[in-house]
């Protein structure tokens, strides 16, 4: 999976009701106990754990293209600790979207 330019995930409202620490923990492969009550900037790099968990999005190296979806969801729980420690990690992604509860209406012209 690390050789993957391109990803779309498209997360359901059971996802997005866990708790941001949970979610961090998805994106960054930190620990949710390391994770809490903590934003990006209470981390040193000599606080970081030295075990991640696996898998993790910030694995993906080669990885270009992400597009994140929530269906059913008001609201996207991504901190600044999923930015810090996930994404910008990710040296190679490029273009990020972010698409909180999609709907496409089609508009007649009468």
């Amino acid at each position: 999976m690390k050789a993957i330019e391109e990803l779309e995930m498209s997360l359901g409202l059971e996802f997005w009701r866990k708790s941001g620490n949970e979610v961090d923990s998805v994106f960054t492969g930190l620990p949710e106990e390391y994770i809490a009550n903590k934003s990006a900037s209470f981390f040193s790099c000599t606080d970081m754990p030295t075990t991640l968990h696996e898998p993790s999005l910030s694995n993906m190296q080669k990885l270009k293209s992400l597009k994140i979806v929530a269906f059913q969801a008001d609201e996207v729980k991504l901190t600044d600790v999923t930015v810090y420690y996930g994404f910008l990690k990710m040296r190679s992604l490029k273009h990020l979207t972010l698409d909180v509860f999609p709907i496409s209406k089609t508009q007649s012209s009468h």
